[in-house]
């Protein structure tokens, strides 16, 4: 989630598209990265007879959702810039990646599992 951020705000403030395109590569691996680490820890941590509601949820949620943010950023987009919402977005991934501690929360669930 850090690499994610980080990427994103060094994307949004490039001008030149050489370098934009380097970023890109990076900012897909990254986003991949996330994904499939957010979707690992929620298997692992998941018990068995919830597990098949909860990823039902989880895909409506992840996949869903991205209409509405087009609804929304779409119009901030348009009276801000490009560079002004992925920095926030940068800054607001960068903030969760520190407020999520994954490790600690890892550590904390395979504690209660072995309790």
């Amino acid at each position: 989630m850090a690499g994610f951020g980080v990427a994103v705000f060094v994307f949004g403030l490039l001008r030149s598209p050489a370098i934009a395109y380097g970023v890109v590569l990076v900012l897909g691996a990254v986003y991949f990265g996330t994904v499939t680490a957010m979707m690992t820890v929620l298997q692992e941590t998941l018990a068995d007879e919830v597990r098949g509601r909860v990823m039902a949820l989880w895909f409506m949620a992840f996949g869903g959702t991205v209409p509405l943010g087009a609804l929304v950023f779409g119009p901030l987009l348009d009276a801000t810039s490009s560079t002004v919402l992925l920095s926030i977005a940068g800054g607001v991934a960068l903030a969760l990646a520190w407020w999520c501690d994954l490790p600690a929360a890892i550590a904390r669930s395979h504690r209660q599992a072995v309790a």
